[in-house]
């Protein structure tokens, strides 16, 4: 599968999808819309993402935080975040494929403790350290290379997408996405540089 990413007159982004199989040749027209996350497993973009904003390697069997970490850092490091107007890809979770399943693994005392280090971890780069109960260590090996970004301001992240700290949910934004998706918020370099001409 190939991915192109195209601008239209109305500036809308256009992403191609081609896929390949054998003699199989498809073409897929999907809008892209401005999104408040990232997913793992579905993340493309241009490989200077990886050196300006690598993946955290002290998150050892976190599997809950890891996305909407990398989601606070890329959009305060500047990076805008997108998703297709419709599903294109999913997991299958269900227990009846009989596959091995991560949190299915031989949870031992470690493994839990290692877990619990790394959610401090993940509050306290995103901020919330304050907000939430310690559980165990904090690991703080290289917090500044792993750390938000100065583009964009972390509390207007949370804002953005209405994220409510004491519920811990956010609103349900199936209707906002099929309008159009969120509006981008410009990065402080941007800023600045409207400032000289204005």
């Amino acid at each position: 599968m190939y991915f192109i990413a195209k601008k239209n007159n109305n500036n809308d982004i256009i992403l191609f999808t081609f896929f390949f199989s054998l003699s199989l040749f498809s073409l897929h027209y999907l809008f892209i819309l401005h999104a408040s996350n990232i997913i793992y497993t579905y993340i493309f973009g241009r490989g200077h993402r990886l050196l300006n904003v690598p993946t955290n390697p002290y998150l050892p069997y976190l599997f809950d935080g890891e996305e909407i970490l990398m989601s606070t850092r890329l959009w305060t490091h500047g990076y805008d975040l997108y998703l297709p107007d419709r599903d294109i890809i999913y997991h299958i979770y269900e227990q009846y494929y009989k596959r091995p399943l991560f949190w299915n693994d031989n949870w031992n005392e470690e493994k839990r403790g290692a877990v619990k280090a790394a959610q401090n971890r993940i509050n306290y780069i995103l901020q919330l350290y304050d907000q939430y109960p310690k559980r165990g260590h904090l690991d703080l090996r290289d917090i500044d290379k792993y750390s938000l970004g100065k583009q964009r301001d972390p509390k207007l992240f949370w804002r953005w997408f209405k994220y409510n700290f004491q519920t811990k949910e956010s609103p349900d934004f199936c209707s906002k996405l099929r309008n159009g998706g969120f509006v981008r918020i410009p990065t402080n370099s941007e800023l600045a540089t409207q400032s000289l001409y204005t």
